[in-house]
């Protein structure tokens, strides 16, 4: 009788098997790792973001002085200091305003997260006398990020008339 070599059918469906067990097992765990980038990349987007408004608010309402408001509009849907020199710092009509102007986001998809019903969202409240709270709310891919600082205005007797 001559020796035969070869696989038997058992033999060949296990190897299939197992290799579409290992296959299945390699496709799950690089979509998992494709889906965390995404979303680690989304978040970095949003805190750089979220960092660059918050930063160029904050040095802007640093040297503010009291005496410098014309009046300070913080009744939603919109929040911001309107200045003497007709200037708006803060949040207005689903943008971001400083000194300069108004702040552009680099990316295009991450957006300014209004104020809701329940009082979450991008708002400055006053927490004491010419201190402030400045919430802001970034979203991107239904991805949000939440930035919140406090900072108080220089207190001065400018020019005698108070800011309402």
């Amino acid at each position: 009788m001559k020796n035969e070599r070869g696989l038997t059918l058992v033999e060949v469906l296990a190897v299939v098997v197992v290799g579409s067990i290992i296959i299945g097992i390699a496709s799950q765990v690089m979509v998992s790792g494709f889906k965390t980038y995404e979303r680690i990349r989304t978040e970095g987007d949003l805190r750089d973001e979220a960092d660059w408004i918050m930063g160029s608010m904050i040095r802007d309402l640093y040297v503010l002085k009291v005496s410098d408001l014309k009046s300070r509009e913080l009744a939603g849907p919109d929040y911001y200091f309107l200045l003497k020199d007709g200037k708006k710092l803060g949040f207005y009509d689903g943008r971001v305003f400083s000194r300069e102007g108004e702040i552009h986001t680099k990316d295009n998809e991450i957006s300014l997260v209004p104020e809701t019903s329940n009082g979450n969202g991008t708002k400055i409240t006053e927490t004491e006398e010419d201190q402030y709270e400045i919430n802001l709310v970034l979203e991107k891919d239904g991805e949000q990020l939440e930035l919140r600082s406090v900072i108080g205005l220089i207190p001065d007797s400018g020019d005698g008339q108070g800011a309402n």
